[in-house]
């Protein structure tokens, strides 16, 4: 399935990257310590659903740019943000795969993606980054970045299970995209 990037597709990519900042940044839910749970990823499933893996972890590392460039007090967090690319492409790119080929284990194939892409980027690249750059022992930071990815993957597997399919529903953004190319 392939989707032509129109002007009503680059306003919406840019209204949901807005939204997955204000989620991110203005709605955080502590957990333990300074770990959140982060919103954003609900935006940035259906912005992988909509458009596909490249669009989607540019779209996921921008929200953590931009998140962490205008609200963070640490500056910018550059393993939040290559963590955020490898998510956002990784279950992109199955998600668009899984469209493209009306495979019947689409659900499946999707949320396993989404747990794989957190798995790598969360527990793997980002725990990599901070140990290598701030000196953290790997022990310490595995334990912090295990909590992240429980609760981030939960954010994501919940807006794909519930949110996606009202969003799709309601709006009919994905047959006016489709329309359009």
């Amino acid at each position: 399935m392939k989707t032509k990037t129109t002007t009503f597709g680059i306003c919406l990519i840019g209204v949901l990257i807005a939204l997955g900042i204000v989620l991110s940044a203005m709605l955080p839910i502590k957990v333990i310590g300074d770990i959140k749970i982060d919103l954003s990823y609900i935006v940035i499933v259906v912005i992988c659903y909509l458009f596909g893996g490249i669009i989607g972890g540019l779209s996921a590392a921008l929200i953590a740019l931009l998140e962490s460039m205008i609200f963070s007090s640490y500056g910018i967090s550059i393993s939040w943000i290559c963590a955020n690319l490898v998510i956002g492409l990784g279950s992109g790119l199955v998600m668009q795969f899984g469209k493209a080929n009306k495979t019947g284990w689409k659900i499946a194939m999707d949320l396993s993606a989404i747990i794989l892409g957190c798995a790598v980027g969360l527990l793997l690249l980002k725990t990599v980054i901070e140990c290598k750059l701030y000196s953290i022992p790997w022990e310490v930071k595995i334990v912090k970045n295990a909590v992240a990815f429980g609760m981030d993957t939960a954010c994501m597997v919940i807006g794909y299970l519930f949110f996606l399919p009202k969003i799709l529903a309601k709006s009919k953004v994905e047959n006016k995209l489709l329309k359009e190319a």
